[in-house]
């Protein structure tokens, strides 16, 4: 009942087998189970098949290889194609709640700008801290692009005041470091880029505000999170940064170089909108200035992030644009986008990798919202 892989942990599959196979065959034995037993990628992944590093477009390339063996073209035809599927890239979003929260503000226009080339994945945790995040569950992702990692508003509290939250600066940069070498490094395939976040300011009026509206007459006066305190946690996050070599957005200082920054707040500690507007802004364009090759350059005549004017190097776009489909033939668009070209001495050689490339030799087009 179980699959033996030389080098591989013992595997329980949904069907009565004992194989035993060297690591170098693998992407082809996982291919045929997406033929011969209709696994679908997140089934396969789930074969607990961790200790392998598996490249996850090398799988569809053998999928492709398969496809020709088992109905290879015809004699007059040897340059015959198969569509290809080619998974999406993925963002992955790490925090607290100015992360889970984010959909209405700020993650919500960063997977509007990565439409159609990379799914944004919002993995965070309202209420938590950097402790309490590394004692959750490890999820693995493959094809991601970049890690958003953003911790310390809850981390920043007071000890005497808020205990429950609070972790002491260097529990959290020793937090942060763990998250980047071992997490990200461990879980997450496709050579994912890195940018660590600050915790904001804490606006100290508008939390005394918050803290009467929602406590009442129990409500203490007493301040349990401070600008002072969250600007400690925001050095600190910077010197990990620093020291990790990865790029460090320092929200609590940017947002700081508004004379009116408390518009950015709501509460004193979360985002209004205003706010996620402004961290919507500036995560993009630090995105642009450390990651130039994962920006989107939006079409310059109608704005919009993902149409046949809008270009980024780094990340393919799903499917051709629609001003580029033949209405009478439009499997050639789909083949010319999603295919490779017959296995000849060398393999096989995808026919077009990236639809950008060929942005940069035509001018843009009106493109409709569709």
């Amino acid at each position: 009942m179980f699959l033996n892989f030389k080098d591989v942990h013992a595997t329980f599959l949904p069907f009565d087998c004992h194989l035993l196979l060297p690591s170098a065959h693998l992407n082809q034995f996982l291919v045929s189970a997406f033929f011969f037993f209709r696994l679908d990628r997140t089934s396969i992944r789930e074969l607990n098949i961790a200790r392998v590093n598996i490249n996850s477009t090398a799988v569809p390339i053998y999928f492709q290889q398969l496809i020709y063996k088992m109905d290879p073209p015809a004699e007059k035809d040897k340059t015959s194609v198969t569509p290809l599927f080619i998974p999406r890239q993925k963002i992955l979003l790490w925090g607290d709640s100015l992360s889970q929260t984010c959909w209405d503000g700020w993650g919500g226009k960063l997977a509007h700008r990565y439409q159609r080339r990379a799914d944004v994945l919002n993995r965070g945790c309202s209420g938590y801290n950097s402790t309490w995040y590394l004692q959750l569950p490890d999820e693995s992702h493959d094809n991601v692009a970049l890690v958003i990692i953003w911790f310390g508003a809850n981390d920043a509290s007071l000890p005497e005041h808020n205990p429950h939250h609070y972790v002491p600066i260097a529990d959290y940069q020793t937090n942060l470091k763990r998250l980047v070498q071992e997490k990200v490094a461990t879980l997450l395939s496709g050579n994912p880029k890195v940018l660590l976040v600050t915790p904001p300011p804490v606006h100290h009026d508008q939390r005394f505000v918050f803290q009467k509206q929602r406590y009442g007459d129990k409500a203490t006066g007493v301040l349990e999170r401070t600008l002072e305190n969250s600007g400690k946690y925001a050095e600190a996050c910077v010197e990990v940064a620093k020291e990790l070599g990865v790029p460090c957005l320092n929200v609590w200082q940017a947002f700081q170089t508004d004379d009116n920054w408390g518009r950015f707040l709501s509460d004193g500690l979360h985002f209004s909108p205003a706010g996620h507007d402004f961290v919507a802004q500036q995560i993009l364009e630090k995105i642009q200035q450390e990651f130039p090759d994962l920006h989107v350059e939006p079409c310059p005549i109608t704005q919009q992030p993902c149409n046949s004017g809008s270009k980024c190097q780094g990340l393919t776009t799903f499917g051709p644009y629609h001003d580029e489909i033949d209405a009478k033939n439009p499997s050639a668009a789909m083949t010319k986008a999603f295919a490779v070209s017959a296995p000849d001495s060398n393999g096989l050689k995808r026919a077009i990798v990236t639809k950008e490339e060929e942005n940069d030799s035509k001018k843009p087009k009106l493109d409709a919202p569709e």
